[in-house]
């Protein structure tokens, strides 16, 4: 029984598959950075939301509290040492 003769490597052949693993690895550099950068501006634009949304009740509470100021003051100011 004879064994299968097993061509000798090429140094050609051996490029080819050099060049088509970095073509991959540079495809799959390339699809990671891009998704993450999809990921990164869906973060940003929800934290941008966030910010808004916590100056607008910043400012609803500043409103509230000066409503709540001002009979108050108005009350303290009024009632004078006995």
């Amino acid at each position: 029984m004879a064994l299968p003769s097993k061509r000798p490597p090429t140094p050609n052949r051996d490029v080819r598959r050099a060049a088509a693993l970095c073509a991959l690895a540079l495809y799959n550099a390339v699809s990671t950075r891009l998704q993450d950068r999809f990921q990164l501006s869906g973060q940003i634009a929800d934290l941008s939301r966030g910010t808004a949304d916590l100056a607008r009740q910043v400012a609803e509470l500043g409103r509230r509290i000066s409503v709540l100021e001002g009979p108050t003051s108005r009350a303290l100011s009024g009632a004078g040492p006995p």
